[in-house]
């Protein structure tokens, strides 16, 4: 039997799928924003001013799936080809380290944006626009109608896809990473493209389908595995090559893997 293999504390993600007590404070708390907060928040935006609706729509604009998936797919493409070349080699895969986190990276955010486009079809929710140009906030399932497409939202959803994963790859800077998806997805209710209900909705989703993901790749040994108390972390191997950066702290030996 081979002993524990060292990991630094710091390289595992703490995040989990949650039990049914988190799920009901979850709806619990879409409900409340839906009901007391939404519309409010939507007409104020609309009177806001100028320069901060257009500061917003700067920072919103990054949101798009589009700008992490295409580049994601090329380097999944680049990734691909260097772990051919390796393993014709018989050489190790780093390649093949690589290959699976950008991967993961790549089914997470468009994973997420495909449940967030089923979801908001079923729930048909107005957008912001109509209780502007209507005075109207209401919901039409399966409208298919962009105008009926405002829960979840799918820049909120895109970003919190992309900080989850990152914060799996590289645990140190979850709370960063959180930060900066926290502003993005804000900026769809600032500049009323959605209510904040819908952006609540969107990186919860994004937040779960994520880890979920993750998951289901460390229960086939794909660059995560499974821990003795349940959970899921990077193999070893791979938060060796993936470069974490934990310089200058102590690491803690936790558990390793058992041929």
């Amino acid at each position: 039997m081979t002993p524990a293999q060292p990991i630094d504390t710091r390289a595992v993600c703490p995040w989990h799928l949650p039990g049914p007590r988190w799920y009901a404070g979850l709806a619990a708390a879409i409900a409340l924003t839906v009901i007391f907060l939404d519309t409010g928040f939507a007409r104020a935006m609309h009177g806001a001013p100028a320069w901060l609706n257009e500061a917003f729509q700067a920072i919103t604009a990054t949101g798009e799936s589009t700008y992490s998936l295409v580049p994601l797919g090329l380097a999944w493409l680049v990734a691909a080809a260097a772990w051919l070349a390796q393993k014709d080699r018989g050489e190790a895969g780093e390649a093949a380290v690589a290959l699976q986190a950008i991967g993961f990276l790549f089914v997470a955010i468009a994973g997420s944006g495909i449940a967030t486009n089923v979801v908001k079809q079923v729930i048909g929710r107005s957008r912001p626009v109509l209780l502007d140009t209507l005075d109207y906030s209401g919901f039409h399932p399966f409208a298919f109608d962009y105008a009926f497409q405002s829960f979840p939202s799918g820049h909120a959803n895109t970003v919190f896809a992309a900080a989850v994963a990152l914060a799996v790859l590289a645990p140190r800077w979850r709370w960063g990473l959180i930060a900066i998806a926290t502003l993005f997805a804000l900026s769809r209710a600032v500049i009323a493209a959605h209510y904040l209900g819908d952006v609540i909705a969107g990186g919860a989703l994004a937040y779960l389908t994520t880890l979920w993901l993750r998951d289901r790749m460390a229960a086939r040994g794909w660059l995560f595995e499974r821990t003795q108390g349940g959970g899921s972390r990077l193999r070893p191997e791979a938060a060796a090559l993936l470069a974490i950066g934990l310089p200058g702290g102590r690491s803690s030996v936790l558990p390793g893997r058992q041929p």
